[in-house]
């Protein structure tokens, strides 16, 4: 027999059909369905994934979407922001998350930003002990945007 991995509508069926199943660490978030596309994203991209669709329940933004984007920097040179999210005012903005970021990253995202500056580009950390999100805007934008 060929085993295979289980996709989000499976689970999403166990555990309707399973109320007394908890799994360690979720607390139980009303009418929250389990995003189709987490495959390829590490654990912070798919807690992110989370706290986007919440956003979106909630009605604070329009549409999301993983790697869909790819921004031509110069020949040979492209950079894939591991978000979009459409505001309520149908801004266009570029979410980065980054658990680590190495000196190279931080300089690719920071010249996609002036190169693109039509568009809102963000870094997304997550603080370990509270789990808290830290959102910060990489220039020419400020904070305030």
């Amino acid at each position: 027999m060929k085993k295979r991995a289980i996709t989000s509508k499976e689970i999403e069926k166990i555990l309707k059909n399973n109320p007394e199943i908890r799994i360690k660490g979720m607390k139980p978030v009303k009418s929250c369905k389990i995003p189709a596309n987490t495959r390829g994203m590490n654990g912070l991209e798919s807690r992110y994934t989370e706290h986007l669709e919440k956003l979106k329940l909630a009605g604070e933004i329009k549409h999301f979407g993983f790697e869909t984007y790819k921004l031509r920097l110069a020949n040979n040179t492209t950079y894939t922001p591991d978000f979009f999210v459409i505001r309520n005012d149908d801004t266009l903005e570029f979410h980065e998350t980054k658990g680590f970021m190495r000196p190279q990253a931080a300089v690719k995202l920071k010249t996609t930003a002036e190169l693109f500056p039509h568009h809102i580009f963000r870094l997304v950390k997550q603080e370990k002990k509270t789990m808290r999100w830290i959102i910060t805007v990489i220039p020419p934008h400020t904070e305030g945007e």
